[in-house]
Parts: C-alpha cells; sequence; structure tokens
C-alpha cells in the first residue's frame, strides 16, 4: 500500500475515491495536517497560497461527519456540526461555493460508487449580515452540516435563544486567515466567542486555524487553543515543506514630460500598466485606497477606449463586487482593480499578473496580494512593484526581497480591551443562563485575550454596566451580594444592535434612481461636499446625484467621463519601525556602495546587485541610483544609523526645518507630538508641522537658532511625559473613547447609519459627563492606553532618543539654500496643503478662543439680552418635569431608578414626586433596603435614601473628590435652579464649603451660572445640563416660530439697508463719525469711500470733514491690497474700536514686508511729515511716497489724514500738476497693535459688529469682512447660542447656508416692516458694490429673465421704501424694472413723479452732468414703451438714446 493510501485510508470511502480522481496525490501539508486533526488535537496550520490549504483543513471534518451520518442512521440529529469562520464576506462566499461544488462532485461519484448506500450526503449553509430572513428561517428549522460565517455572525447565533439551538452540536471550528482577526479587536472578540462556544456546546470544540502569513506561529497558536488550568492548551502547528515560487521585478513609469498638465501627468503610469499586462489573460492591480482604485481604472478604461478594466473595493454593492468576481473566475475580465478587499484568500480563478502600485507596506500584505496569481498548487506567482515616485524604491526594494524569501512580520496580537469585554458581557448576560461573577471569571482566564487582565479592571467595566454611573443606561443587573448577572430589558436589543468591533458605518448608500438598486457606498463629508447634478465615478460607471436624502444618495447614468473621483477618509497606510531600519540599512549600503569606486564602474556594480537582489527593473535602478547620488551631492543620506535636519528658506522667506528619519510615519508623529510640546515650552511656535514615512517637516516665519536645539534636548524620559499629555490633549484620544464607548455598548447603536457628527456630539457628552470621574471610569484609561499603543509608538521613540544619546546614530545638521533632493517632497506636500487649505482654526488660536465668558457676551450685546435667553414657559414646563408632575412614581422599580437619577431623596421628598401616600412609598424603601438595592443615609437633620452601590460615595463625601462630583452633580441635575445656602442645607455641610463645592463645579463645567440669572449680580447656579436643555428648548421655539422668509423681505430688514433709506441728510463731521461706525472694519476699494459711500449716506458729504476725523485722531484707516487687485482696499474705523482693528494688525504682523528699512524708520521716529522722511532717508518725496503707499498695502503704515489716498485714487488727468508733499504725518500702524490684546473679545465683538449691521450672519459675511476665519466666530456664535442669545437656523428661503441671528432680528423678519410714512415715497439708490446690497455676497441674486446681476461699480439697485423697482447698470444707460409698473400705480402721472425723483437723486448723489438712457427692459428705449414717461419728464432724444439734464429734474 502507498504512502498516499496510508494517508487517504482514514477517510469515508466515497471521499477517498473523490479526492484520488480529483487531485491524486495529496500535498505536504495536507499529509500533515490530517494526522493532527484526525487525533482531535486544536491544529494551526501555515502554508502558502496554493498549497491546499483549505481542503487540508476541511477534508478531516468533512469526513467526521460524514462518519457520524452512517453510524447513527436515521437516529442522526440536524445540527451544525462544522463552523467555518472568515474574516470576509466575500471569503465566506468563496469557500461556501467551493463546499457547494466539491459536495456536488462527491455526491455524482457517490452515485456511480458500489457503495453508495454508505453515502448521507453533506449539507453546507452561510451566514453573514447578507443573509436573507428567509433563508434564516430555513436554516433554523433544517440546519447544515457545515456553516461559514463570520466572528460577528457566530456572536450574533449564539446571541439568539433560537439560532443557538442549531450549534449546541458543533464539534469543530475553523477559523480561516487566522493572522487576519488575531491581529485586532475582532480577534479579541472571536476569543471569547470562542470560549462561550464551548461553555455552551458542554465540551471543548476542536479549533483548526490556517493562514499563510503567521509569525510568530507559537503565539498565533496560543491565541488559538486558549488556556486551560492556567496552562496553555495544546495545539498542533502544522508548517507546510512546500515553498512558494515568486516572480518578481520593482519598476516604475517614464517620468512625466516637462509642464505636463494633470491629464498628462497619468499617461507614463498608464502606458506602463499596459505594458507590463501584455501577453497576459488577467492581470489584477492592488491599489491602496479606493480613491486610487476608482481613479486607475477610469484612466486605463479611457486609455484603451473601451472597458478593459472594473474596480472592487468595499463601498463597491455586494452585488456589483460578486458580478465583478464571477468575471474574473470565468476569465471574462481582462483586468481588476482592488483595494485591500481582494488581499485575503479568494479564488478569484487564474491570474498571470499581479501589479502593486507604490508599496503594500508589509512583506506579509505583499505575499497575499502577489500570492493571487499562480494560484494553484506548485504555480509561480508573478508580480509587479510599481512605484510612482522614486523616493519609494527604497521601500519596494527591502520588501521585494522579503516577499521572495517569505520574511513576513511579527503579528502583535493585541490583549484584554475592555470594550470587547463589555459588549461580550452584555451578549451573556442577554441569554439569561445561570452567570455570576466567579464564572465570568473562569470564562475570561481560559480566553487567551483575556488571561491576563486584572480583576479590579473587569470589575469597574462591570460596574459601569449595571448602572453605578447615572448617566450610563445599565445593560445588566449585578447582584453585589450573591455575585449573580442578570439581564435587563434593554440587555437583548444592545447586544443585537452592537454586534462586533468594527465602527458602525457612516457611509451613505448610493442607489439607482429608476430601479432603486444599491450600487455603493460613499465617504458622507464627500457627500457634504457635494451637490445634486455633480458627476462621480463608481465601479467604472458614472452617475449624476439626483436627489439627496439624509439615509441615502440616488443617482442616474451619466455620459460624462471625467467625472469626480470620489475620496474616502481613513486609508492612508504607512511603514513600521521594523521596516523603516530596514530601509534605512539599504540607503547606508546604497551610499557605501556608490562611494567606494569610481562614479560609472559603481553605478555598474550596483545597478547588477539591485537587479540580483532585489528585482529591479533597469529604469527603476538608474532612477534610485540618481536619487542617493543627487542627495550626496548636497546633503547627508539619512540612513538606520544617521539623521540629518536640513533647514532651508522658501521664496516668502518662511524658514523649513526638516528631520530626515525613515524609521515610518508612526514613530515620526509620535517624535513630532513630544518635538512640539517642547518647541511650546521653549516659547516656539511652527506655522505648520507634518509627519511622514520618511520624516518629519516644521515650518516656522523664519530662521530660528533655538529649533534645532531643542530638537536635540528631548530625552527618552521627557519624550514619554510628552506624548501622554500630548495624547490627552488630541482629537485621537476623544475619538478613542468614543470608538471604544460605542462598541462597549455605552453609545446605543442602530440598525441604519448614524451620522459621524451624531456619533461625535454623543461621544462627547459621554466624556463630559464621566469627565470628573476620570480616574475611576475606567474607559478613560482604556482610550489612554489603546492610543499610546495604537497609534504611536513610545517604546521604539524612547530607544531611538536612548542611542542618539549614546552617540550610535549620528546626527547630521546641515543649512541649505535651497531644499535637498529628499525634502523637495516635502516642500510639495506643503503647496498642496496650502493650496488645498481646509477651514480648521490654528491650534493658538482654538486654544485663545476657549474663553469666551458670559459677562463678556452681557458687556457687548447688553444685560437684557441675556436675561431674555430663556422663555418663561419653558422655565415653567422645565420645572414641572423635574417635579415629576407629568410622570409621578409610581413603583418600588421606578423609586430605585429616580434615586440612582437624582441622588439622594427623604420619604417626604419621594412622596413629592409619587402618585402614592407615605405609608405606600415607605413601604416601597423597606422592600429596596431588604432586597439589599438600597440603604439608608444619616444626615444631622434628616434621614436619606440611597441607592446600595452608592454607600462608598456617600461615606467619603467630605473627603474625596470623586464621591462629591457623583454626587452633588445629581443634586444639581435635579433643580432648575439653587443657592449656595441651599447647597449647604442639603447636605448638612459649613457654607464655606459649600462655598468650594460650587466653586470647583464652576470650574470643572458641571454646574454655570442660571441663564435666566442678571449677570454679576444674582448668584444663582444651575447645571450646565438643566441650563443647556433650557437654552436649547428656548431656541427651538423660536426656529418653529414662523418659516422661512423671502431674500426681499430680508432685504427689507437689513440693518445697514434700512439706515440707508432713514437717512437724514444732516452734514457735518457727528454724521460723518456715525456712518463710519457702521461701516467701520469692511475693506472697500479706496474710490468707493468718497464716490459712493459717503455721498449716498450723507448728501452734504465734505471731504475736509474726513481729513479733520482721521488729523484729530477720532478715526484710523488700514489698507489692504492682495494680489492682482489693480486698487487696494481701505478700513475705517472708530480709534477707540480697538476690539476691531487689532485682529486686523495681527493678521499681517508676520507678513513680509516690502519696504522693511523704510517701515523700520516710521517705528523709530515716529509719526513724520514727508518732507522730514525724505530728509531721512536722502529720497525724493515722488518716490517716497509711492514706498510709504507700498507699506500701507502691506498694512504697515497709515497717515493722519486721507488727502495722501485721495490723491492716489485719482486718475493722472485729474492729479494737481504740481506735487504735494505737506498732507498729514505717516505712522507705522504696529504703534497701534497690542500683541496681547484679548482675542476673545475680539472675536465677540466682531459677531455683535456683523449681527448689527447684516441682522444674520453666515460664512460668506464673516469671509467677505471678517478678520478672524469662520471658524472662530461660529465659537463665538455657538457659545452665544449655548446662552440663547443667538439662534441658528435656516430664517432665508433658497439661503443654503446655515445662519445665525438675534432673537430680536428674528421676530423683526417675521412682522411687516414699519417704514415711517414719510420714507414711503423716498426713493434710495444702493450701489450694487455697498455692503448694504445683500444680493451676490449673502443672498444668490434673484433669476429675472434678460439681467445678468453682477456687484459692480455704476450699477444700482433703486429702492422705494423697502421695495425693490429698478435695476440700473453702467450709471443709468441700461434700466430694468423689477417690480411690474403695473403693479405699482396706474396712474402714469405718478410714475412719472417717482421717476423724477429717482433721476434727480441719482445726478445729486453722484454729481452727474447728465443721465443717459440707452435700453430700458433690454429694449432700445427709443422703441421701448417707456420712452413714454421719459418725454414727460421732458427727456431730449440723442439718436437711439434719451437723455436727461439736471434742469428737467429740478
Amino acid at each position: 500500500m502507498t504512502d498516499n493510501a496510508l494517508k487517504l485510508s482514514h477517510f469515508h470511502p466515497i471521499l477517498r475515491t473523490w479526492f484520488s480522481s480529483r487531485f491524486g496525490e495529496p500535498t505536504d501539508v495536507q499529509k500533515q495536517a490530517w494526522k493532527h486533526i484526525i487525533s482531535g488535537t486544536h491544529t494551526l496550520i501555515s502554508s502558502p497560497t496554493g498549497s491546499g490549504k483549505t481542503l487540508a483543513a476541511l477534508l478531516p471534518c468533512m469526513d467526521r461527519v460524514a462518519k457520524t451520518k452512517q453510524s447513527l442512521g436515521d437516529s442522526y440529529q440536524a445540527g451544525v456540526r462544522v463552523l467555518v469562520v472568515t474574516p470576509l464576506k466575500a471569503l465566506n462566499n468563496d469557500i461556501h461555493d467551493h463546499l457547494i461544488h466539491f459536495i456536488a462532485e462527491i455526491d455524482e461519484a457517490a452515485a456511480s460508487s458500489p457503495k453508495k448506500a454508505d453515502w448521507h450526503g453533506l449539507r453546507v449553509g452561510v451566514r453573514t449580515g447578507d443573509t436573507t430572513q428567509s433563508t434564516r428561517a430555513s436554516m433554523l428549522k433544517n440546519p447544515p452540516d457545515l456553516l461559514v460565517t463570520t466572528p460577528e455572525s457566530l456572536y450574533l447565533l449564539l446571541t439568539s435563544p433560537r439560532a443557538r439551538q442549531m450549534l449546541k452540536s458543533v464539534e469543530q471550528i475553523v477559523v480561516d486567515e487566522i493572522h487576519d482577526l488575531a491581529a485586532d479587536k475582532r480577534g479579541m472578540h472571536l476569543s471569547l466567542t470562542l470560549e462561550r462556544l464551548d461553555a455552551w456546546c458542554g465540551r471543548s470544540v476542536q479549533r483548526i486555524g490556517v493562514s499563510a502569513t503567521q509569525k510568530p506561529i507559537e503565539r498565533v497558536a496560543r491565541f488559538l487553543g486558549g488556556w486551560e488550568a492556567d496552562q496553555p492548551r495544546q495545539v498542533g502547528i502544522i508548517e507546510s515543506k512546500a515553498e512558494k515560487q515568486y516572480a518578481l521585478q520593482v519598476t516604475m513609469p517614464e517620468p512625466a514630460k516637462p509642464g505636463a498638465d494633470k491629464e498628462e501627468i497619468w499617461t507614463p503610469l498608464v502606458e506602463r500598466l499596459l505594458q507590463l499586462m501584455d501577453g497576459c489573460s488577467t492581470v489584477l492591480i492592488f491599489a491602496n485606497s479606493r480613491r486610487l482604485c476608482e481613479r486607475m481604472t477610469l484612466r486605463l478604461n479611457d486609455h484603451v477606449g473601451h472597458e478593459i478594466a472594473k474596480s472592487h473595493h468595499g463601498s463597491v454593492a455586494r452585488e456589483k463586487r460578486l458580478e465583478v468576481e464571477r468575471l474574473l473566475k470565468a476569465g471574462e475580465l481582462r483586468c481588476l482593480v482592488a483595494t485591500s478587499s481582494l488581499e485575503l484568500g479568494i479564488d478569484v480563478g487564474h491570474v498571470d499578473l499581479v501589479i502593486q502600485i507604490d508599496s503594500p507596506f508589509s512583506a506579509a500584505a505583499g505575499i497575499q496580494r502577489i500570492g493571487r496569481a499562480g494560484h494553484a498548487v506548485g504555480s509561480v506567482s508573478r508580480g509587479v512593484l510599481l512605484a510612482r515616485s522614486r523616493s519609494l524604491l527604497p521601500e519596494l526594494a527591502v520588501l521585494s526581497r522579503r516577499i521572495a524569501a517569505r520574511d513576513i512580520e511579527d503579528i502583535r496580537i493585541p490583549r484584554g480591551s475592555l470594550d470587547v469585554l463589555a459588549q461580550q458581557l452584555v451578549a451573556m448576560g442577554a441569554m439569561g443562563d445561570e452567570l455570576d461573577v466567579a464564572q465570568l471569571a473562569r470564562l475570561l482566564a481560559q480566553s487567551d485575550s483575556f488571561h491576563e487582565l486584572p480583576e479590579e479592571r473587569w470589575l469597574a467595566m462591570l460596574e459601569v454596566l449595571s448602572g453605578l454611573y447615572p448617566f450610563v443606561r445599565p445593560l445588566i443587573a449585578w447582584d453585589r451580594e450573591t455575585g449573580r448577572l442578570e439581564r435587563l430589558a434593554a440587555t437583548q436589543m444592545a447586544a443585537l444592535t452592537g454586534a462586533g468591533t468594527i465602527p458602525q458605518s457612516t457611509a451613505y448608500p448610493v442607489h439607482h434612481n429608476e430601479t432603486g438598486l444599491h450600487l455603493g457606498e460613499l465617504d458622507e463629508e464627500f457627500i457634504h461636499e457635494s451637490s445634486v447634478g455633480d458627476v462621480f465615478q463608481l465601479g467604472t460607471a458614472s452617475w449624476r446625484i439626483v436627489r439627496k436624502r439624509p439615509e441615502r444618495i440616488y443617482v442616474q447614468e451619466a455620459d460624462n467621463r471625467y467625472s469626480e473621483i470620489p475620496f474616502w477618509r481613513g486609508e492612508s497606510g504607512g511603514k513600521s519601525f521594523e521596516l523603516g531600519v530596514q530601509t534605512g540599512q539599504l540607503w547606508r549600503e546604497l551610499r557605501d556602495r556608490l562611494q567606494a569606486q569610481s562614479s560609472t564602474e559603481a553605478d555598474l556594480a550596483v545597478l547588477n546587485w539591485l537587479s540580483e537582489q532585489y528585482f529591479f527593473g533597469i529604469e527603476a535602478s538608474q532612477s534610485l541610483i540618481s536619487l542617493v547620488r543627487n542627495q550626496i551631492a548636497v546633503n547627508t543620506v539619512p540612513t538606520d544609523t544617521t539623521l540629518v535636519i536640513e533647514s532651508f528658506l522658501d521664496e516668502n522667506n518662511q524658514a523649513h526645518y526638516i528631520l530626515h528619519s525613515l524609521f515610518g510615519r508612526k514613530l515620526n508623529r509620535t517624535w513630532l507630538m513630544a518635538i512640539e510640546k517642547q518647541l511650546k515650552r521653549h516659547g516656539l511656535a511652527a506655522l505648520y508641522t507634518n509627519a511622514k514615512d520618511n520624516g518629519i517637516e516644521l515650518i516656522f516665519p523664519s530662521l530660528q537658532d533655538a529649533v534645532v536645539p531643542a530638537i536635540l534636548s528631548i530625552s527618552f524620559i521627557e519624550a514619554e511625559q510628552y506624548v501622554i499629555e500630548a495624547v490627552a490633549e488630541s482629537g485621537m484620544f476623544g475619538a478613542a473613547f468614543q470608538r471604544l464607548a460605542e462598541t462597549s455598548l455605552l453609545l446605543s447603536r442602530s440598525f441604519t447609519r448614524v451620522p459621524a457628527w451624531l456619533k461625535r456630539l454623543r461621544g462627547q457628552e459621554l466624556i463630559k459627563e464621566a469627565l470628573p470621574f476620570k480616574e475611576r471610569f475606567p474607559l478613560f484609561q482604556e482610550a489612554m492606553r489603546e492610543c499610546l499603543e495604537e497609534h504611536v509608538d513610545l517604546p521604539h521613540l524612547q530607544h531611538i532618543l536612548q542611542v542618539i544619546q549614546l552617540g550610535t546614530i549620528q546626527i547630521a545638521v546641515h543649512r541649505n539654500h535651497f531644499p535637498s533632493p529628499l525634502a523637495a517632497q516635502f516642500k510639495s506636500d506643503y503647496v498642496a496643503q496650502k493650496i488645498y487649505e481646509s477651514d480648521a482654526l490654528t491650534e493658538d488660536l482654538q486654544v485663545e478662543l476657549l474663553g469666551f465668558s458670559r459677562q463678556m457676551a452681557a458687556d457687548i450685546f447688553g444685560a437684557e439680552a441675556i436675561r431674555r435667553a430663556v422663555s418663561p414657559q419653558i422655565m415653567e414646563a422645565e420645572e414641572q418635569k423635574l417635579a415629576k408632575a407629568d410622570e409621578p412614581l409610581a413603583s418600588a422599580a421606578e423609586v430605585l431608578r429616580f434615586l440612582k437619577e437624582r441622588g439622594d431623596a427623604s420619604i417626604p421628598e419621594l412622596v413629592k414626586v409619587s402618585a402614592a401616600s407615605e405609608t405606600l412609598v415607605a413601604a416601597w424603601m423597606d422592600e429596596l433596603v431588604q432586597q439589599g438595592k438600597a440603604a439608608l443615609a444619616y444626615f444631622s437633620t434628616t434621614t436619606r435614601y440611597i441607592c446600595k452601590d452608592e454607600m462608598a460615595f456617600y461615606a467619603s463625601l467630605s473627603s474625596d473628590a470623586v464621591s462629591r462630583s457623583f454626587v452633588f452633580q445629581r443634586f444639581a441635575d435635579g433643580k432648575l435652579s439653587f443657592t449656595t445656602e441651599e447647597l449647604a442645607v442639603h447636605f448638612d455641610i459649613d457654607p464655606q464649603l459649600a462655598a468650594s463645592w460650587v466653586e470647583t463645579a464652576l470650574a470643572s463645567q458641571q454646574i454655570a451660572e442660571a441663564p435666566f440669572a442678571d449677570p454679576g449680580t444674582e448668584e444663582l447656579w444651575t447645571s450646565s445640563k438643566v441650563a443647556s436643555r433650557l437654552i436649547r428648548l428656548s431656541l427651538q421655539s423660536y426656529r418653529r416660530g414662523g418659516g422661512a422668509i423671502s431674500p426681499f423681505t430680508y432685504l427689507a430688514h437689513m440693518p445697514l439697508r434700512r439706515k440707508l433709506s432713514d437717512r437724514a441728510d444732516v452734514p457735518g463731521m457727528e454724521e460723518l463719525l456715525a456712518i463710519i461706525q457702521d461701516l467701520q472694519g469692511f475693506f472697500l476699494p479706496v474710490s468707493h469711500w468718497e464716490s459712493l459711500l459717503f455721498p449716498t449716506r450723507q448728501l452734504a458729504y465734505r471731504k475736509q470733514d474726513l481729513d479733520t476725523l482721521c488729523s484729530s485722531g477720532q478715526i484710523v484707516w488700514l489698507g489692504r491690497k492682495e494680489p492682482g487687485e489693480k486698487e487696494g482696499r481701505i478700513a475705517f474705523f472708530l480709534a477707540e474700536s480697538h476690539s476691531l482693528f487689532e485682529p486686523c494688525l495681527a493678521a499681517v504682523s508676520h507678513m513680509p514686508v516690502s519696504q522693511p528699512y523704510l517701515l523700520t524708520l516710521l517705528q523709530e521716529k515716529g509719526a513724520s511729515f514727508l518732507s522730514k522722511l525724505g530728509i531721512e532717508t536722502g529720497k525724493p518725496p515722488s518716490v517716497l511716497l509711492e514706498e510709504l503707499l507700498q507699506l500701507v498695502w502691506d498694512g504697515q503704515a497709515a497717515n493722519d489724514q486721507f488727502a495722501p489716498l485721495r490723491l492716489h485714487a485719482m486718475g493722472a488727468s485729474k492729479k494737481p500738476d504740481k506735487f504735494q508733499s505737506g498732507l498729514g504725518r505717516w505712522y507705522a500702524l504696529s504703534s497701534l497693535y497690542e500683541p496681547t490684546f484679548d482675542k476673545q473679545a475680539s472675536a465677540m465683538q466682531w459677531t455683535h459688529h456683523l449681527l448689527e449691521r447684516f441682522g444674520l450672519v453666515t460664512k460668506d459675511v464673516v469671509s467677505a469682512f471678517c478678520p478672524f476665519p469662520w471658524e472662530a466666530i461660529q465659537s463665538a456664535l455657538r457659545q452665544l447660542e449655548e446662552w440663547g442669545i443667538v439662534v441658528r437656523g435656516l430664517f432665508i428661503a433658497d439661503l443654503h447656508a446655515l445662519q445665525f441671528a438675534t432673537k430680536t432680528f428674528i421676530s423683526l423678519l417675521h412682522q411687516q416692516p414699519a417704514i415711517p410714512l414719510a420714507s414711503q415715497t423716498k426713493f434710495t439708490l444702493v450701489s450694487a458694490v455697498d455692503p448694504a446690497n445683500p444680493f451676490g455676497l449673502l443672498l444668490d441674486w434673484p433669476e429675472v429673465a434678460g439681467i445678468s446681476f453682477a456687484r459692480k461699480q455704476g450699477n444700482y439697485l433703486a429702492l422705494k421704501g423697502s421695495e425693490w423697482l429698478y435695476w440700473i447698470e453702467n450709471n443709468g444707460k441700461r434700466i430694468y424694472q423689477i417690480t411690474s409698473l403695473a403693479d405699482t400705480a396706474s396712474d402714469p402721472s405718478i410714475i412719472v413723479q417717482e421717476l423724477k425723483l429717482m433721476f434727480r437723486q441719482f445726478l445729486k448723489q453722484h454729481q452727474l452732468r447728465k443721465i443717459v438712457i440707452d435700453t430700458w427692459n433690454g429694449v432700445r428705449i427709443s422703441e421701448a414703451p417707456e420712452q413714454a414717461y421719459l418725454k414727460l419728464l421732458g427727456a431730449e432724444k440723442d439718436r437711439t438714446s434719451f437723455v436727461l439734464w439736471p434742469s428737467q429734474l429740478s
């Protein structure tokens, strides 16, 4: 008998016959694995892709089921005998299809066998989130023998009372691609699920793990087997002797032609891909992001002119993915571009070649991906690593060598995550089985992931889940006397909706508009940035957005082949520290080899070395050699033993510091955290920082000698403290806490998509609630642990800093005139960052804007606005709610919940909030005390009841801050407001101690001044929660007060426009000062002020009045001129308005100066006349004036008169012949600037200023007129909203932007405009460029046929009262009626009189000699019927135009 027969002889005859005829000789891994599995030992199989490892694991399991069926015959009980768990649904479907196919072949073999009666068949099923309800129901009635599923679906099966019944019979479980699961939280989750499965089955289920890439294999084996009696369970390890052969190549596309545009840059890459694909029937291309995947597919298809490629990634709908996989497997698809969605062991059929675009980041990923080619047993896998940038070549060299040698990275198996434990705890409790703390401890000890978890940590999590903290919904009942754990009403639903550790998707589903077919998913942020009508690419097709709904978008096919490529956040990878060290070693060897011989000889030797050892093509080798040589020529080469710090100035004189560290993005990001803390400690602030795989970049306003010493002085001890502090302050920590809370089921999940902003909001609320207990609340420590272990690399950073101090790693410092080749990549990234700069606030501004105070708001907006913040009706309703007037307590359970939510209470207090008598309430309390759920707390004046689990808090109330916070918070939350005296009386404490409690609670934002209290005079406190609720409900009542109003209604009420219409033609400086106060801070073209803005508001405006106001020091002006602007802009300010002009000065304080010598002179000499400056500089006044004006446009200098700018604004023909040099004194604006000005007060003052001028504030208004970014003003507005002073909403119809307004203005919008009688016939001409015109700025222009509106000088809105009648273009040459004349008046004489008033004002206001009218409503006036009105006015015809003279309008 042959060795082959010996190995197969163990199997059922039918299986033996089928395998021999189908595959012939078993592979080495199959022979070894079958022996272990048949013996019943837990088994771990490690074997290359295409070595037959799937049947190595599954055939013995199939054999066991077949033999059991044969031996039991009709008494065989249906049930799942074998579970197959895989990480991906796609892999599930693949294995399921294979098993279906195998079983069909086996049944066919059995039918023709003489022993067919011994074959009872095998049934296989698949259970994932995609399984239909009908299939699930059928499976419960008739379970399959083998069930293929995912870890999450297995968890759900065990957590379902009916579904878990079919798992009672499970004898074996196969975990496929175990390396992928073991490396993250899904593995921890599965580890506990496996122990739960053993407990449910009442026996040890045999575990079989399978993977092509696992190292160290002993550690993976321990993870698979778990523990028994404090010893690792025995796991047999099978490592295949089969050697997988790889044919690798590292290459690059041809460099793009100089000056190539965006489209042409793709051409060399696409052409290189097509060259590589030549001669291949099927090619698989891997991209590192979904965006690149879609873009690559589009470019390939466009280049060849027809569809040869399709895309495959997680955001393509399942149906589309399955169709693409089918086409690939059938050999009907030439090329498939995929992300990691096809990385794991899915059988994609025959693939000739795998091309990896850029780095796969790890050898394991590279092996998995390239292993898709030559998937059959014994086949060679052909793969190409294609670098788009030559800086990636060293990394690809290292990876290619490791892939060929199958030298994979060590798997780091995480342990002890409390969020995973919490979810499984709730799931176990949901089943209602006998469960106590002792059983739970034994179960955790058996799981490898939780074997070493300290008892105090998981007990702290159990406290949270059982409702110790009133702000967390209890999900499980814990009897501390007996240790029993029992389910609550919410337990089952929480366990089912919160399954798994994969964060719930916030992506938007994409559906076809006509058919409703699900096409895929898009990133939430991409959807928010897209509009109806936009075209994007998804799955090789172009789609146009037709409808946007809160939960999905609808699209239809589009012809646009150059459609937008969507983006998906959080997709970028990075190389590991280990890979970084090896890359550094390669750099060092390259440097040494290139310097060892003459240039030509060395280049040829290195080229051959790269080809033989690292599989480099000629173009890649030449490119890498060129890069290294260029770096050697200008700088030191960074290696594993040499770090380089280089600095240089860019074209804006900003200083770039590049720390070339090849140790990977994770370590460099950690190092950057420490560097930023160190720089801050030394008073140094960078404009921009960035950490990448190959280094760190910092940009400063100028060269700073202290930067390099500060970086080099960080010790490994300081680094730890710096990084911990940085993590605690970062968004990383908040995001980690939110994920933990979600997985722990503390933040409820749902079966539908939850918007990302809502998830963030819920997470922030939980952090805020738990913050007083941060030393005790377990998720705070867990979030910090996760951040330090998963997101930063502190151990390796400390190692690097230590070896730097020891001198093992050298530091080379260079100051260059230009960036080195390696630094140039950083510079280009920075340019891109500035071009596409987000609206995020800079860190220093974030910090400085944290201090908005209620008193500040009262000072700026008035105390009355604060007092009106809360509606009296809302206050009354809230008081009723807190008193439980609508929902009185009606049972002992409700009283217990009341004590948990509100804290201690006496019998009389409980009677007030219940519907029962004192006797019944007392009986309830006795019952709760006897059950051990409540206890008595004794105060000197009264006895109160508390929850039993809170006794420790009350016992340490006076001495422990956490206890005080716990108890005091609920006291505050249960009252509309309270005084310090009431607090002292309630807890029987000294008034001074009560005052300190209040002070601490105010500092931690647990309480706040009551929103209805008089600021600064009335000491009344309210819980922050209650205050927020009062404000929120009050604001909602305002938002619901009326529908959106039309833009024309807003125009009628806009404050700037109303003031313009209600102007009194009063001459003099006092009136001019009031006008400037209204317009201060608005940077507008110089010529507009005295030709448009002042004369419109003051018909008797005099230029000397403006000069007098300037020279007397009552007003100041500032200049600004953006690149490309023909005319500079000027803003006026009242001299005392420091809060308004300080941020304008701050914005230019670090900007480059065009005339630094002249500015220094002004700063040293003070305010000086032009003639004096001429003597100091020796320059003629005319030259000096031009230089001073350059400083004006830099925002650095000004004059105490306006006359110099007036002359500058005149055309050359209007300027006086003789040069005037005595016009005012020039001074540096730095004399007005105080760098430490109050940014909070300034932002609040600007917010008030804009609200007073425009009535409401939007992002566009802030962008046009405010020196602060939108985020700063939005922070102030949100704070004002929290205090009830402003309301946000969509108040104006068709204005699709967030709008903030005061309550007074909202009320005004919904009233009829109260215009004085005298103003009803008064015409107002508003220039299109005037800030009083909201159209084209805050509002879209109305759609009127034949009119192209524009904010252009010479265009006007003609208003009668608040009604817009006419649109005038080019100073009257073209006139359009906005409102039909038939709607305004039926009597022609009235129309003529109105036109006379309008034209008279037009002449007077703009000092015109005449008005020439060419067209009316787009028709030549000589042919328009409206010429009759002009004739009645006495207008003269001039060819095809009509002319009006002042004499005709008097």
